[in-house]
């Protein structure tokens, strides 16, 4: 009767390189967005409202009511 040959033992391959593991108290940064991912664009500012008042008060101003022009104008200044 004749025995097989001895085989070498096998080891496990060796574990592939990761990314480092975190330890203690320092966290990594979130992840950059891909290069071919963009955010929204952000919303286009609002135009502000055109005031009655002050454009009234320049009318009036223009015209020589100086009375009603101050009015308007005091209005108009008071308004949000």
């Amino acid at each position: 009767m004749t025995s097989p040959p001895p085989t070498a033992p096998v080891s496990p391959p060796p574990a592939a390189p990761g990314p480092p593991q975190a330890s203690g108290q320092w966290t990594s940064l979130p992840a950059a967005p891909a290069p071919d991912q963009f955010y929204p664009p952000a919303a286009p500012p609002k135009k502000p409202d055109t005031n009655g008042f002050a454009i009234a008060s320049l009318v009036f101003a223009l015209l020589g009511g100086v009375l009603f022009a101050v009015i308007f104008g005091v209005v108009a200044h008071r308004r949000p």
